[in-house]
């Protein structure tokens, strides 16, 4: 017998998948700008300082530092384990010019600076709900704000 998921589980899960599937990808299409990868370790390598700072202040953790600094090969975006959100996010915010806020950005600002602020913002508020449910009318608002 099949039973139906509540509407807001539902919703919950619509609006993970979009952070977690379609946005990341979106983000790291911007990060893969930002960092070309076939320049991306020389990159790293010129900041390691500034990346080693993020990781005394726990902004980068030991499993991130792996995926910058592979014991073999080059790191990518792409390879092995994929960079998530908050790493190539972090990376935009602390080794470009893109200004990136911990607040969720007005509807009418739509600057790089503003999508990865929001993507950010809710990919956050996702992974820190307790009940994994979102209202109908807060499912609108949200996948509309990501979406654009």
């Amino acid at each position: 017998m099949a039973t139906e998921i509540p509407s807001e589980e539902s919703n919950y899960i619509k609006i993970s998948l979009l952070i977690l599937k379609i946005s990341q990808r979106a983000v790291q299409l911007k990060f893969d700008t930002e960092f070309h990868p076939d320049c991306l370790q020389e990159t790293l390598d010129r900041n390691i300082d500034k990346l080693r700072e993020l990781q005394r202040m726990n902004r980068i953790n030991q499993h991130q530092w792996t995926l910058l600094f592979p014991s073999k090969g080059k790191p990518s975006s792409e390879k092995y384990e994929k960079y998530d959100i908050t790493l190539m996010i972090n990376l935009i915010r602390n080794l470009t010019d893109i200004q990136i806020r911990s607040e969720l950005p007005s509807p009418t600002q739509v600057s790089v600076g503003d999508d990865l602020s929001r993507i950010q913002y809710y990919r956050i508020k996702i992974a820190h709900m307790d009940s994994c449910m979102v209202e109908d009318g807060d499912f609108n608002i949200y996948w509309e704000d990501i979406a654009q």
